[in-house]
């Protein structure tokens, strides 16, 4: 499977201010991404990502945690941590309704390759959302 046109569009909790790159970018490095279940705001397990983010955390006592970013999927580690880059990235005190959803977004096109046979092979390109 080939990443470089997924994105990922969700939110995570941020507890200490991300330090800044050599690229101007800040790093929230292994963030668990949340979803929101009705009432409930839970983190998705097993999921790590890497998000490089333009936007700044501000200082206490104003405070926001919680980040909302979307951007592109650029590699994913060894340790299986996938790194994002993103296009699009707030922090705010409260999660926006439109992030309020029960599952991680994804959204792109993925060529998958199935091995039929030692002759034959199947290629498919479903679109995510």
């Amino acid at each position: 499977m080939y990443h470089s046109q997924l994105s990922i569009r969700s939110f995570t909790f941020v507890v200490d201010a991300p330090r800044l790159g050599p690229n101007t970018m800040y790093r929230v490095p292994h963030a668990t991404p949340w979803r929101c279940t009705g009432t409930s705001i839970d983190p998705i397990p097993h999921i790590k990502l890497n998000v490089l983010t333009p936007a700044p955390m501000e200082s206490p006592p104003t405070q926001r945690n919680w980040l909302t970013f979307e951007g592109p999927i650029t590699g994913v580690s060894s340790t299986g941590v996938i790194e994002i880059q993103t296009t699009s990235s707030n922090y705010y005190s409260d999660i926006p309704l439109s992030y309020r959803v029960p599952y991680l977004e994804v959204c792109g096109h993925v060529t998958i390759i199935e091995v039929v046979s030692s002759t034959q092979v199947t290629v498919s390109n479903p679109a995510a959302p």
